[in-house]
C-alpha cells in the first residue's frame, strides 16, 4: 500500500469559523508547486477532510492532473474523520473502509492530526512528523498499524512569496 498525506495549504486566518477558511492565492501557489509530486502517481482515490481549505486543496490537486492530462481524475471522497480535531484511532477506523480496497491513498487534512497519524504509521507511536502546510508525505507498507509503513520521502512546498 501507498499512503499519501497532505496538509492543506496556507489558507486565511479570518472566516466565520475554523471550518469555513479559505486558501490564500499564495496557499494555492504551494498546492500546485506540490502537486507535482503526485502527477505521475498511481493514486486509487482521494480522501479529503470537509473543511473549505482541504477541499480547496484537493480542487488544486485535481486540476493539476487535468492540466498534464497524463490521467484520469482520481475520485474523491469526502470524510469527517480527518479534521484538525480528530484522533489517530478514528483515522485507522475510517480507512477500514477503503483498505485494501483502494491500494493508493491521498488523505487531504490538517495539523495535529497529519502530525500524529504520520507518527503512528512510522514510528508506532504519536510522536510527531512535522507538517507545514502544503507539506507532502510518502508512506509504504502492507498493512495498516502501529509501526506498519515506513516514510518514503515528505516534500515541502517552499516557495518564494
Amino acid at each position: 500500500m501507498t499512503l499519501w498525506l497532505l496538509r492543506h495549504g496556507e489558507a486565511h486566518p479570518e472566516a466565520e469559523s475554523d471550518e469555513a477558511r479559505k486558501l490564500t492565492p499564495y496557499g494555492i501557489e504551494q498546492v500546485r508547486f506540490i502537486a507535482e509530486q503526485l502527477v505521475d502517481q498511481p493514486l486509487d482515490m482521494i480522501l479529503t477532510s470537509p473543511y473549505v481549505r482541504a477541499k480547496e486543496t484537493t480542487q488544486v490537486v485535481q486540476y493539476r492532473f487535468y492540466e498534464n492530462r497524463q490521467r484520469a481524475a482520481v475520485p474523491v471522497t469526502t470524510v469527517p474523520w480527518i479534521t484538525p480535531d480528530d484522533r489517530v484511532h478514528d483515522v485507522l477506523n475510517g480507512l477500514e473502509n477503503y483498505y485494501p480496497q483502494y491500494k493508493h491513498l491521498l488523505i487531504v487534512s490538517h495539523q495535529p492530526l497529519l502530525g500524529y497519524l504520520a507518527g503512528w504509521l512510522e514510528y508506532g507511536h504519536k510522536q510527531q512528523i512535522p507538517f507545514g502546510t502544503a507539506s507532502l508525505a510518502q508512506f509504504e507498507g502492507s498493512w495498516l498499524g502501529a509501526g506498519s509503513l515506513q516514510l518514503k520521502q515528505i516534500f515541502h512546498a517552499d516557495i518564494p512569496r
